[in-house]
């Protein structure tokens, strides 16, 4: 029995050119690559990093000013919406750097 998804492994060079990315979009002070300990969540995008290169990015929406600095799982957590225009931009840049590399 398989109990959960397999570990997300980013690949590099992908990893490498969504963070360039979203540095060109939303600034260098705005972007981490770099955790000080691996992040043990289980997630299924892991299947299709197995299939093809790729890297996982996380949008924080963490404000605790409009109270969304709830952890997920837990049945206050709720989304600041006015980030989402920030992950849309950043998956375009992706994109764009992507054909042009």
């Amino acid at each position: 029995m398989v109990w959960g998804a397999p570990p997300v492994i980013n690949d590099d060079a992908m990893a490498a050119l969504a963070a360039k990315a979203a540095k060109a979009v939303l600034g260098e002070d705005k972007v981490i690559t770099k955790l000080p300990a691996p992040n043990m969540g289980g997630e299924d995008f892991a299947y299709y990093l197995q299939k093809l290169p790729g890297a996982f990015m996380f949008l924080s929406s963490s404000n605790p000013e409009k109270g969304t600095d709830v952890s997920h799982h837990n049945p206050k957590f709720d989304v600041d919406e006015d980030v989402l225009w920030e992950g849309a931009a950043v998956f375009t840049a992706i994109v764009e750097e992507f054909f042009a590399s």
